[in-house]
């Protein structure tokens, strides 16, 4: 049922926009969190909710204070605009932060001040309290997010092999995208199935209906490993 007045109206705002703010920040830095509509719908719900309680009772102090039986004057109205201001630039700066984190969890590199400032400890305590326990939805985005860097060799449908690099500046497609994949070095493949000497001078990109699999390999045991066999 649709809001009927003007304070209707704002009492939905303020419920809602907290939690579409930090979704839409989180999202921003971690791609697509939710898997439907309808999943991110009721995740900002639920943010929402959190926000408005945790923000209620300064909310309350400010109106006591500043508004109530008062007439409203300009120093008021900077009062209620900096207010509203910092309630949804919260939820939008947690979101991005949190985002930030969590897409870069795996590896040392992204948001670093925030990191030393945080620690380990309470960074993965932060994520937990944030995000849950939550696996990741596929054994692929999973492999990448424990792999932030590896060599990979990919057999492809029609039975060729491609080996590369992959780095901070490689990419793969996370869940709900496809699964493909983009080396940002390619390698050769010596005719005995170890990897060879010296990269390509340029990169690879594997769409996920090429890839029949992946095999992936740490940097110290990349040269002496093989392909499998066909």
């Amino acid at each position: 049922m649709p809001p009927t007045s003007a304070a209707a109206l704002l009492v939905l705002l303020v419920s809602v926009l907290p939690g579409s703010l930090y979704m839409w920040a989180f999202e921003r830095q971690a791609s697509a969190y939710g898997v439907t509509l309808a999943d991110r719908v009721l995740r900002f719900i639920g943010v929402s909710v959190a926000f408005d309680l945790l923000l209620a009772w300064p909310a309350y102090a400010t109106w006591r204070a500043a508004f109530a039986g008062r007439p409203f004057g300009g120093g008021q109205f900077a009062l209620a605009w900096v207010s509203v201001a910092v309630g949804f630039a919260l939820p939008a700066s947690a979101g991005t932060v949190i985002g930030g984190l969590y897409s870069s969890r795996a590896g040392p590199d992204g948001w670093p001040r925030v990191r030393r400032l945080l620690g380990r400890t309470a960074e993965r305590r932060l994520l937990l309290v944030a995000h849950g326990r939550g696996r990741e939805p596929r054994a692929w985005d999973d492999l990448f997010t424990k792999h932030p860097t590896c060599f990979v060799k990919i057999k492809t449908v029609d039975g060729w092999w491609q080996a590369g690099w992959f780095g901070r500046q490689s990419s793969v497609g996370r869940f709900p995208h496809d699964s493909d994949i983009w080396l940002e070095r390619a390698w050769p493949i010596n005719a005995d199935g170890h990897i060879g000497d010296r990269p390509y001078p340029y990169g690879v990109y594997v769409p996920a209906n090429r890839i029949a699999w992946i095999e992936v390999l740490e940097e110290t045991a990349a040269q002496e490993a093989p392909c499998a066999s066909a």
